[in-house]
């Protein structure tokens, strides 16, 4: 019997000393977000303008809300973008890359400006494809990992671009 209840204290003892682990013993799946803060002074080069704005992008797996690695279903990003002050209504609005902050580089996702405001939500929709053909959503989320890609809002004051902002993950 004292043999018994020594190895149910042992088998106990194991277990707790085995689960006092503080981390998770497998990740759980859960969205990307990426953000960016825009200003004038992250165009290249800088432009003198009141406008900033931030963005949000989320990158998620099939019709879930959350991003599984291990899925081969299509990888989806939602994103929005608020400006305030901008000098016009945006014309324009791009994912541009690769580029680091002092780098300019070509569109690789054009986004969808859904307000004539200057003030405000004025750029959000979802895509799962980029427009270059080169460029995979498995590379771009390597490049958003990597914070080599970022995002501006052009207007016809600034047509190259009056704030820019580089996103990273958050």
């Amino acid at each position: 019997m004292k043999a018994r209840l020594a190895l149910a204290a042992l088998a106990a003892g194991l277990t707790v000393f085995a689960c006092d682990d503080e981390e998770a013993t497998a990740p759980a799946n859960t969205a990307l977000v990426f953000t960016a803060d825009l200003s004038g002074d992250s165009v290249v080069p800088p432009v003198d303008v009141e406008a900033a704005g931030t963005g949000s992008f989320t990158m998620t797996t099939g019709t879930s809300t959350v991003f599984d690695p291990n899925s081969t279903e299509r990888k989806i990003v939602t994103y929005s973008i608020s400006v305030g002050d901008l000098s016009g209504r945006a014309t324009s609005a791009a994912i541009r890359g690769p580029a680091d902050v002092n780098t300019t580089a070509a569109i690789l996702v054009p986004l969808t400006v859904s307000s004539t405001d200057t003030t405000g939500l004025i750029v959000n929709g979802t895509f799962t494809a980029t427009s270059d053909p080169t460029v995979s959503m498995d590379s771009l989320l390597t490049l958003l990992r990597a914070g080599d890609v970022y995002v501006s809002i052009q207007t016809a004051a600034n047509p190259l671009g009056e704030i820019r902002g580089q996103i990273r993950p958050r």
